[in-house]
């Protein structure tokens, strides 16, 4: 698991070669410049998931995940096991 400071960090080069999934809040993603648009097609996100106020519809982006804000707790829970199978490895 890496955790960056901003979408430009340089750190993320160094994963270019794995499949990576972002978990952005939708504000930090719309002030990135290009949006969602340009998130989307950047190859280095398998998955992108978007925490929101409210699950939008289902977009043009297959890979593109929208979790309300409220149920975005699951995730949070989720991350020190995913540290622990990253450590593993």
């Amino acid at each position: 698991m890496l955790t960056a400071d901003n979408l430009s960090d340089p750190r993320l080069a160094r994963y270019g070669s794995r499949p990576m999934v972002l978990i952005a809040d939708e504000a930090a993603v719309s002030s990135h410049e290009g949006g969602v648009a340009a998130l989307a097609a950047d190859p280095r996100w398998a998955r992108l998931v978007l925490i929101s106020p409210e699950a939008p519809p289902a977009g043009k982006y297959p890979h593109l995940v929208h979790i309300e804000r409220a149920g975005a707790a699951a995730l949070e829970a989720l991350l020190p096991e995913w540290q622990t199978l990253d450590a593993a490895r």
